[in-house]
């Protein structure tokens, strides 16, 4: 390879990180800012409030696949710039919102943006890099993926204690601007096209119907009672909905869900992995930021920085999981994985009460970032390791897809169990639904067999 093209491809793979850091850091610093957004809007409640973050997770779950096929039929590096403008344009409005529609819907902007970038960016990569080099490249990139998510409550603390909620979406801007400008005289080579069924745009619009039901359903209960009407009637949507879904792609599998790649071990339970893990994920980082500062009573920037440590220690494994999974299989590094989770879960919930106890947080919380570190690294790909190659880009689109909407039920089940009651009692049933999620993980981890048949020795 030339050094002018290699010295190209570096240039593209900054941009693309560059773009995975923000995009992924708007899910988590989020969570840190929200007890400061509701100080904004006094007259929203906590359930109403909670979709600022769903929307998001929702908006990206649905629009991944077709994104996908968007940027085979016009190029990936248009719509790579495309979402990287969206992006900064949802950002900008979400921090200059008025009012929480406006800034639901500047989030859903935000959010069909980050949906644009993810499929393009692995497109670019697969352009730019030769194949001995694509794999680094693809793991650098996920790995700026979980830098942000991991940076989002320390820079969230930051930021809020500096300036305010507004300016976690402001910041945004000026990268997104930088990074569009410079796109646009690099990515020029970027705009081959090839022949791609089109964007199921039916398929995407249900998956938002059928998920924002549920989440409705769930985020509602406590205002409108398990046994209303309308959370009945949610519930009911999102079923028929959802089903339909299912029984659609099942009549035509070039929509936006191919089950036959369920038939597949593999993809099959890392898919399974992919929804119960992020569940207990969300359910662990909302918590954690209510309970430090609902039951603790500390400021949401002294949480997030409370959260820092323990966020860093999970980004650092991420690679490390990555290239063991390779070696030994997933399951040697998933399984230990979710074990490690099962019994941070557990220390949270025999340990954690009203009274400040920072050593037992630690304790449990440590035991959550290396079991989530072993282990969401890798889902995505187990779920691709034994796709045929012309396979990889929709199996990958969909496990992701099913990664937003683990996230989205995460953080609703997460404002459903606390319901307003901002007690010791209230977060342990949330930590014990964790425990139920993480040893679903574990039996999905178990199920999970990619081991090498020569297994590469460690250098």
């Amino acid at each position: 390879m030339r050094d002018e093209d290699l010295g190209a491809s570096w240039r593209v793979l900054a941009l693309v990180c560059a773009a995975a850091f923000v995009s992924t850091l708007d899910i988590t610093v989020v969570v840190v800012a929200f007890n400061d957004i509701r100080e904004s809007f006094t007259d929203v409640s906590r359930a109403q409030l909670s979709w600022v973050i769903t929307v998001y997770t929702i908006t990206a779950a649905a629009m991944l696949v077709p994104s996908g096929r968007l940027a085979d039929r016009i190029g990936c590096g248009r719509v790579f710039l495309l979402g990287m403008g969206m992006f900064s344009l949802g950002s900008l409005l979400s921090g200059l919102a008025p009012n929480v529609r406006v800034l639901i819907g500047a989030r859903m902007v935000q959010a069909l943006g980050s949906a644009l970038l993810t499929p393009s960016s692995l497109s670019l990569i697969a352009r730019f890099f030769p194949a001995g080099r694509r794999n680094m490249a693809i793991g650098l990139w996920g790995a700026m993926g979980g830098l942000g998510g991991a940076a989002g409550p320390s820079l969230g603390a930051a930021i809020v204690g500096a300036g305010g909620w507004r300016w976690v979406f402001l910041i945004n801007v000026p990268l997104g601007v930088i990074v569009v400008v410079v796109g646009a005289r690099m990515l020029y080579r970027a705009d081959w096209r090839q022949p791609a069924l089109p964007p199921d745009l039916i398929g995407a619009l249900m998956i938002i119907v059928g998920v924002s039901a549920l989440a409705l359903g769930l985020v509602q209960s406590d205002d409108w009672g398990w046994s209303d009407e309308r959370t009945v009637g949610a519930f009911v949507v999102a079923a028929v909905v959802l089903s339909s879904l299912i029984a659609r792609s099942a009549h035509n599998p070039l929509l936006s869900i191919d089950l036959r790649l369920f038939r597949i071990n593999s993809f099959r339970w890392a898919n399974g992995v992919a929804l119960t893990l992020p569940i207990a994920f969300f359910l662990q980082f909302f918590g954690s930021v209510q309970f430090l500062t609902s039951v603790w009573g500390y400021s949401e920037p002294k949480a997030g920085l409370l959260l820092t440590p323990v966020s860093v220690l999970q980004a650092s494994l991420t690679l490390q999981a990555g290239r063991l999974a390779d070696r030994r299989g997933h399951r040697a590094v998933m399984l230990p994985g979710s074990l490690l989770y099962i019994a941070g879960s557990v220390a949270w919930f025999l340990t954690l009460d009203g009274e400040r106890n920072l050593a037992a947080f630690y304790f449990g919380a440590t035991l959550l970032a290396l079991g989530v570190g072993l282990t969401y690294a890798s889902f995505n790909s187990a779920a691709v390791h034994d796709l045929p190659p012309s396979q990889i880009g929709s199996g990958s689109g969909l496990n992701q897809t099913i990664n937003r909407i683990g996230a989205t039920l995460g953080i609703a089940l997460a404002v459903a169990l606390l319901a307003g009651e901002e007690s010791a009692t209230a977060f342990r049933r949330l930590w014990a639904v964790m425990i139920g999620c993480a040893i679903a993980t574990a039996l999905f981890a178990a199920l999970i067999d990619t081991r090498p048949s020569h297994p590469t020795p460690a250098p």
